[in-house]
């Protein structure tokens, strides 16, 4: 009986035994691969696209101001933006091309023709040796312009189609604001002195947040600040890749 119980000791410390190995070594691979993620990588802002309505274009930049102080003495937009060749004249972007389309089919209802350009951003790529805790910032803050665009278009189109009231529209616009000017400060405490292609982002950060707070509650406004949004990310763009 001592003997039974010897071997049933032995089989248990055994045990014992292995089972330290194992969770030692699931925690050291755990720890590995943790301590890779959380020193590799990069961050990434995935492609994109939007789509501005033009209601006119031209080669000459001095002959697509007129045109477009023309269309804002009109109440609209009138943004000019530079695309390739041409200087358009823009009435609103949006991130949904169904809504450009519906919103082209009312102009031309009005007996106004526009068209539509669709512009496509490729994705963005800033591989930085960066605790995990400044990737999400440095994530958050690349993908902020796009985001705020989108916000910018939704609260256009929903103020403009009557599903936003005056005060939606202002409390939306005023959370995206203070949303962004916490983002810019926090970047900009983070990340001084950090490489070129950070105090770049830093730096557009900046005229997000100045656009987002000149931008009134108006449809004209809301719209010319999107599209002036779009400009600012591919600017960034340009610069970044």
């Amino acid at each position: 009986m001592k003997k039974d119980f010897k071997i049933v000791l032995i089989v248990l410390a055994l045990v014992v035994v292995l089972a330290a190995g194992c969770i030692a070594n699931f925690f050291s691979s755990s720890l590995f691969i943790g301590a890779a993620s959380f020193n590799g990588g990069g961050v990434y802002a995935m492609a994109e696209e939007c789509f501005l309505v033009c209601l006119n274009k031209s080669q000459n930049s001095h002959e697509a101001e007129v045109i477009a102080g023309d269309f804002v003495d009109a109440g609209n937009a009138g943004y000019i933006f530079k695309h390739g060749d041409y200087y358009y004249a823009v009435h609103s972007a949006y991130a949904n091309k169904n809504d450009a389309t519906l919103f082209a089919e009312h102009l031309k209802k009005g007996g106004i023709q526009s068209e539509i350009l669709q512009l496509s951003f490729p994705k963005i790529f800033i591989e930085e040796d960066l605790s995990a805790e400044n990737r999400n910032l440095l994530s958050e803050a690349l993908n902020s312009f796009f985001a705020a665009f989108k916000a910018l278009s939704d609260i256009s189109v929903g103020f403009s189609t009557n599903a936003y009231s005056l005060d939606d529209v202002n409390e939306k616009l005023q959370k995206l604001c203070d949303r962004t000017a916490s983002l810019q400060k926090k970047y900009a405490e983070t990340f001084q002195n950090a490489s070129a292609k950070l105090t770049a982002l830093g730096e557009y950060l900046a005229d997000e947040l100045e656009c987002l707070m000149l931008t009134k509650t108006s449809e004209s406004d809301l719209n010319y600040h999107g599209i002036e949004l779009i400009e600012i990310y591919q600017n960034m763009i340009q610069e970044l890749k």
